[in-house]
């Protein structure tokens, strides 16, 4: 009976641990604010200094154009965890941890949100 409690408290962990953890795009913000704005700029358009720096293309620097908001969320994490080879977008996989990846990607896709409409 003990081996049954074990294996079923065991299954029951693991699966708890696969499951995905919910972004939060508030705190995303926050990390953006801190590790990427340099590059991304504030308002995440990128940055006109650093893309002559880097010689880089403006709008590809620009997280609310439509190459990156065509992207899912998913793919968006493995750019920030692995960087972008060819580009000077560094991998933060040993910087972020999952769940800060998680968040970061969940605030770059909520830039491209509609904006929810005022009272007329």
């Amino acid at each position: 009976m003990k081996l049954i409690v074990i294996s079923l408290l065991a299954v029951g962990s693991w699966a708890s641990s696969a499951a995905p953890a919910k972004s939060d795009a508030a705190a995303g913000r926050k990390i953006f604010l801190a590790k990427c704005s340099t590059c991304h700029g504030r308002d995440a358009k990128g940055s006109a200094v650093m893309a002559h720096l880097f010689r880089a293309d403006l709008a590809k620097m620009n997280l609310k154009g439509e190459m990156t908001q065509k992207m899912n969320a998913e793919d968006v994490a493995k750019i920030i965890e692995n960087g972008q080879p060819g580009t000077k977008m560094p991998a933060f996989k040993e910087k972020l941890k999952a769940q800060q990846v998680t968040d970061l990607a969940a605030y770059i896709k909520s830039l491209g949100a509609p904006k929810a409409s005022k009272g007329r």
